[in-house]
């Protein structure tokens, strides 16, 4: 549905679908009746966890810094770059600028100036025009758009910090993840971030044998999955019944503990 993982769960809660992709940021805060979303809801149930997504801070390559936590504690103001406030992109990177303390991308920026804020295609083309010198964007390990881009202008990807990490992952479930020196030009080391899981979810009053199907395929047909999605490459199948936020589907946890995967 338009919206992505933001608009599926509504859609789900309200029964006009019963299977779809949402990410663990988006469960917790149904769950939670946090905005987004304008009540809480306890209607879905995992099948599977799946590829995480990574949380860049890109910027200029003239910016002296590593990591994100050494940019703020600088003091120096930065021109900011994302997407809409209810892109994932962008209530992730706010929670994560919550950890050190700020509120808003609007904390980051010289005063009386707006963060610039735009869809996919046009806020990278944006950027690439040096309209602002910051990007924040959710994508995989290794974005083959990304990588175009940095390869027009010379930037570098920001660390996230250890403590704030630890924290982000205690909260929320969000693993570390490591994208691999060289994955980007100009990037000579492993950059660490945050990464969001995808999950696949059902509405719990969806037959159990359904769900039980949909758990084998997704654990048993891996190996194709990865052919349509390269991102599928990077986690394990024990990975799939980790930080699914949600509980499992009777059905789905029936076929993970017969896999050995959860204990009966």
């Amino acid at each position: 549905t338009t919206g992505g993982a933001v608009a599926t769960p509504p859609v789900m809660v309200s029964g006009d679908a019963q299977i779809g992709l949402t990410q663990g940021l988006f469960l917790n805060k149904l769950l939670a009746g946090e905005a987004p979303y304008d009540a809480p809801s306890d209607e879905l149930r995992a099948i599977a966890s799946l590829e995480s997504t990574c949380l860049y801070f890109v910027v200029d390559a003239s910016y002296p810094y590593d990591t994100l936590g050494e940019l703020i504690n600088s003091g120096e103001k930065i021109k900011v770059g994302a997407m809409v406030a209810s892109a994932a992109s962008s209530i992730a990177g706010v929670m994560v600028l919550q950890e050190y303390g700020l509120n808003s991308f609007d904390e980051l920026q010289p005063n009386g100036s707006d963060v610039y804020v735009a869809d996919g295609t046009a806020l990278y083309e944006a950027y690439g025009d040096h309209h602002f010198d910051m990007l924040i964007v959710n994508k995989s390990t290794s974005d083959a758009a990304l990588k175009e881009l940095l390869n027009n202008r010379s930037s570098k990807i920001l660390s996230i910090e250890k403590d704030v990490l630890s924290s982000l992952e205690e909260k929320y479930g969000w693993g570390e993840m490591t994208i691999p020196a060289d994955t980007y030009a100009g990037q000579t080391e492993d950059t660490v971030t945050t990464g969001i899981k995808s999950i696949l979810v059902v509405r719990k009053d969806v037959p159990d044998e359904l769900a039980y199907v949909l758990a084998k395929v997704c654990c048993e047909e891996k190996p194709y999955l990865e052919t349509v999605q390269a991102s599928y490459k990077a986690f394990d199948v024990a990975d799939m019944v980790q930080n699914t936020v949600v509980d499992f589907h009777p059905g789905a946890l029936r076929y993970w503990q017969e896999a050995g995967l959860i204990a009966k």
